[in-house]
């Protein structure tokens, strides 16, 4: 984080830097997943941005924050329409910091979304696009509050932006000076070893799900309890992790605290990018200088909103929703005043 005092910071939009993937969904919501040769009709279809990358910017900006959104994209009708639909989201283009390969398509994907169960169909791998460059983005890296990352474009990428942001000789985020915070959300989820212990040093944050916990662990254990996961993390050398389970909530470890979170009970509508809310309002708060706790259940009830609507993108929360669904925990009253307060105080743009 860029070295200034908490009520400075607190006095502007934080600054956050997400890089990931972005793919257009084609999203189907059914009552149940259809036996084999049989049809059935959509409850809702809907053609909506999608892919981690591109679903944690929009949460960012929603939460508040002042967003970058660094990716890859083709020429595409689909590219077209996703920078249409970005900057009809509010982003400015200098905020769309894409690179755009020629001839090459933008992903699309085939959500078919059955309560609980959500099957995916992706485009071939031959369509994939290339890392987005990081030599002319350094600066911006470097300046940014935080950094919010997937496995989209692989570990080597993780790597890349730990190299420009906290250099190896540096050990982690206090001994560099101004560096940003890292959050690590590691899907699709590695293979054992793929993230290294020079790697998982240097983060801030490492926020898998229950399965990526396990691939990063190479644990293959059925134990449900979160927190050992947590705890076993930390063991790696990760300065703190936090494991989500869904609607089973989340535990973390940040320094010697180690706290279960049992997440906030909904309705589920759909919950493919509920991950990818959390992820971003932990990264905002966070950068904002908000306690752990605090942004742990900040976090908790943007995923579980996210949980309640439909289609990737489209579902991440604003800020002011996830106040007032916080509002009715009784627990969360002075959490809610700082989000209230926090939002009221700067300036839109």
């Amino acid at each position: 984080m860029t070295a200034e005092s908490s009520a400075s910071l607190a006095a502007r939009r934080p600054r956050v830097v997400v890089i990931g993937a972005a793919f257009l969904d084609a999203a189907f919501r059914v009552p149940a997943v259809p036996e084999p040769g049989r049809t059935t009709y959509a409850e809702d279809a809907r053609l909506v941005l999608g892919g981690k990358g591109l679903n944690q910017a929009v949460a960012a900006r929603r939460m508040g924050a002042d967003v970058t959104f660094v990716s890859s994209v083709g020429d595409d009708f689909a590219s077209r329409y996703l920078r249409e639909q970005l900057e009809a989201e509010g982003f400015a283009p200098a905020q769309l910091s894409l690179d755009e390969t020629p001839d090459a398509t933008l992903p699309i994907v085939g959500v078919l979304v059955a309560g609980d169960d959500i099957r995916m169909v992706a485009s071939p791998r031959r369509a994939d696009l290339p890392a987005p460059r990081l030599a002319e983005r350094i600066e911006l890296l470097r300046t940014a509050d935080a950094v919010l990352l997937t496995l989209d474009f692989g570990a080597p990428l993780v790597k890349a932006v730990l190299d420009v942001v906290k250099p190896v000789a540096d050990k982690g985020r206090g001994a560099v000076s101004g560096s940003p915070l890292v959050l690590l959300n590691p899907a699709p989820a590695p293979e054992p070893g793929e993230l290294t212990s020079d790697v998982l040093r240097r983060l801030d944050w490492l926020v898998p799900n229950e399965i990526e916990a396990r691939c990063i662990l190479g644990d293959e254990s059925s134990d449900p309890e979160l927190s050992k996961l947590a705890r076993a993390l930390r063991q790696q050398s990760v300065p703190a992790a936090c494991v989500t389970a869904g609607k089973r909530g989340s535990a973390y470890v940040h320094g010697t605290t180690v706290e279960r979170h049992l997440g906030y009970p909904v309705t589920a509508l759909d919950a493919t990018a509920a991950s990818d809310a959390f992820c971003a309002a932990l990264g905002v708060c966070l950068a904002e200088g908000f306690a752990v706790h605090d942004a742990i259940s900040a976090a908790s009830g943007a995923g579980a909103l996210a949980a309640e609507h439909f289609g990737a993108s489209a579902s991440m929360p604003h800020r002011v929703e996830v106040a007032a669904f916080l509002r009715f925990r009784e627990a969360e009253q002075a959490l809610v005043s700082r989000l209230e307060a926090s939002d009221a105080s700067r300036a839109v743009r």
